[in-house]
């Protein structure tokens, strides 16, 4: 990499955009999320690697979310019903203690291949999307 082929942010940081004049279509390191195959009821906490749960609803299941406060506000989780089984096995998403989900105590997915993305404020309570 020759200094033409840098870009510096405002922060003074060095960015590649270019290498030998061409344009880097691909980053060096993409970001990925951790993607985790759920066959039973699962107990979230603070330390859980899970993004993506892909939750096997061929049995009613249930996930539940690790306390907000001990987790930092943007912890994402998202949960999935995989095998399309939600409408017969309803998967259920508890946030733990007397944190809620929008609101409420528990969100289900009823729909199949139906998904939730969960994100906390860190305090007390997740949103749904």
């Amino acid at each position: 990499m020759c200094s033409s082929d840098l870009y510096t942010a405002g922060s003074g940081s060095a960015i590649q955009l270019t290498s030998g004049g061409s344009i880097i279509s691909t980053p060096a390191a993409l970001t990925t999320i951790t993607y985790n195959v759920v066959n039973t009821n699962l107990v979230l906490t603070s330390a859980s690697p899970e993004v993506f749960l892909a939750v096997d609803t061929t049995a009613p299941r249930t996930i539940t979310l690790p306390i907000a406060s001990t987790v930092a506000a943007g912890r994402v989780f998202i949960v999935k019903d995989s095998t399309g089984n939600a409408e017969t096995n309803t998967l259920t998403i508890s946030p733990a203690g007397s944190d809620t989900i929008d609101g409420q105590f528990q969100a289900t997915l009823t729909s199949n291949f139906g998904a939730l993305f969960l994100i906390t404020n860190g305090i007390d309570r997740w949103s749904a999307l």
